[in-house]
Parts: structure tokens; sequence; C-alpha cells
């Protein structure tokens, strides 16, 4: 037999001993036998010879030095990685709050414009209003200043000294006379004069005015000034016995002679005024004895006002 076909047979025989020996091996109660015993040996044995032949092989000695530089370059790469990765993630969530961050910042500096621009016009409104309110109250107060001082420095007329010239007599005209006075600071300007008499019961009443016509005048009374013996009568047709023979004290309800006097005038600063002014004479009194009458009499209102 050659040596190939020996060890082909030996082989065979190393092969087939395995098999037995994990056969018996299945029996727990088993011992090992003595080659069992010398096969972890026996494989350290062949381990250690290839190392030693790896060893002392350069090429191979090369391989597996590369080979641990390529694992060592490739764990290192992968932590590197792995690093950027960590950093790159930390990156984008810094950019991410940063972002955040600059979004709730312009959110806020716009809400903050608007509240600022709301503010502003706000305030402007209020200063606009008040400012208006102040003008018109200054305005109020300066018309209200102005004329107090047009009603202090006006005319003012009045009537007095009223006086009957002599008792009535029937057929005979019957006259009174007055004055009127100017007591306020400036001139009265186009001052006109109406009046009405009667004799008759009770007190008489006021007329229309407007149905006396008024005869335009430029007569001018001076502050301080009069015009005197004014009169006022009573036509002779209107002075019977009918009317004179009740004004009597002798009477329980005598007549009297009553009359009304209306003053129209301006005042230098171009408002019109009125003065309106009564007088009752009894019978069997003094001539210039006249009492007020009740109603009828009085001057017209200071003027009022009022800015729109």
């Amino acid at each position: 037999m050659s040596e190939q076909e020996q060890a082909d047979s030996g082989n065979a025989d190393t092969n087939a001993k395995p098999t037995a020996s994990v056969s018996a091996n299945l029996d727990p109660n088993k011992e090992p036998t003595s080659q069992e015993r010398e096969k972890p040996d026996n494989q350290r044995d062949s381990f250690l010879k290839k190392l030693r032949n790896l060893l002392t092989d350069p090429k191979a000695l090369l391989e597996i030095i590369g080979l641990a530089v390529l694992i060592t370059y490739t764990h290192y790469a992968g932590q590197q990685a792995e690093s950027a990765r960590v950093s790159a993630e930390a990156a984008k969530t810094a950019a991410e709050s940063a972002q955040g961050a600059l979004t709730e910042t312009r959110i806020g500096r716009e809400h903050a414009a608007r509240e600022a621009q709301h503010a502003r016009e706000l305030t402007a409104t209020q200063t606009q209003e008040g400012i208006e309110a102040s003008t018109q109250q200054n305005m109020a107060t300066l018309d209200v200043n102005i004329e107090a001082s047009r009603n202090d420095q006006r005319a003012w007329l009045g009537v007095t000294d009223f006086k009957l010239t002599k008792e009535p007599v029937i057929g005979e005209d019957t006259t009174v006379t007055f004055s009127i006075q100017n007591t306020g600071k400036t001139p009265a300007l186009k001052v006109a004069v109406r009046t009405a008499m009667a004799i008759q019961s009770g007190e008489m009443g006021v007329p229309d005015w407007g149905l006396f016509g008024q005869t335009p005048t430029n007569a001018i009374l001076f502050p301080g000034m009069s015009i005197r013996d004014v009169t006022a009568k009573i036509d002779s047709l209107s002075v019977t016995r009918e009317a004179l023979v009740p004004y009597s004290i002798m009477q329980l309800v005598p007549n009297e002679i009553d009359f009304r006097i209306r003053l129209d005038y301006d005042d230098v600063f171009g408002r019109s005024h009125w003065t309106q002014a009564c007088g009752r004479h009894k019978p069997a009194t003094a001539l210039d004895k006249f009492d007020q009458c009740l109603v009828g009499i009085g001057v017209d209102p200071p003027t009022e006002t009022h800015r729109k």
C-alpha cells in the first residue's frame, strides 16, 4: 500500500473515532477515555502551532497588523461618526430652539409694537379730545366773560319821575310826564318810546306793542344822562263823564289812571334791548304818586351765547 493510501486510511480511522466518541458521550454516566481527555490539549497545541507559524510569517503578520489597524480605524471612524451624528442632532435641536426663540421674539416684538401703536393712538385720541374739550370749555368761558363784560358795559334804560300834569277834566287831554335815564356805562342808540294810557277800573293789561307801530329814531342817550318830560296822554275824546264819574274816592272800587311805557334801544355792541314800565294813579292823591303795576314790567334778560 502506498503512503497516500495509508494516510487516507489513517484519516478515515481517525474520522470514525469521534463519531463513536460522540455517541458514547451521549451517556452522561460514562467516563471519558484517555483520547478524549487528550483532545483539548491537541487542539490547543494545534492552535499555538498555527499561531507560531503566523507570527514567524512576515506576510501573515503584516496582514494581521493591517487587519487590526483596519478594525481599529473602523471602530474609531464609527465613534467619530456617532459623535458627529450626536453633534448634528444637538446642533439641529439648538437651531430649532433658536428659531423658536427668534419666532417668539418676533411675535413679542410685533405684539409690543401693536400695543405701543394702540397706546399712541389712544393717547393721541385722548389728547385730541382733551384739547377739544379744553378748547370748548375755554371758548365757553371766554364767551361768558365777554357776555358778562358786555352786560356790565352796556346801556341800561329806565323810566322814572312819573307825574300827572293835572287831574283829568271831561273833554280835555290827560297828560303824564316821565323821564328816561341811562344808568349803564355806554350810550343807548336808536331810542324809541311807545306808550298806552287809560282811565279804568283795575290794572291795565299788557298791550300788544306790535300793534302800536314804532317810529324809527336816531336818538342817543349817553350814560348818566336823562331825557326829561317825556309825555304820554289820553286823548280828550276818551275823557268822558262815564270814565270820570267812577274816578272818585267815593266809589267802592274807583277808576284809576293807568299807563304803560315800552322803550326799545340798541347798545354799542349791536344788540337790541327793551324796558317796560307801568304806573297807576289813584284819585285824590298827589300828582306824582304812582303805584307800580304787578305785571308787564321789567327789562330784557341778559343774552346767553352758546358755542357749538
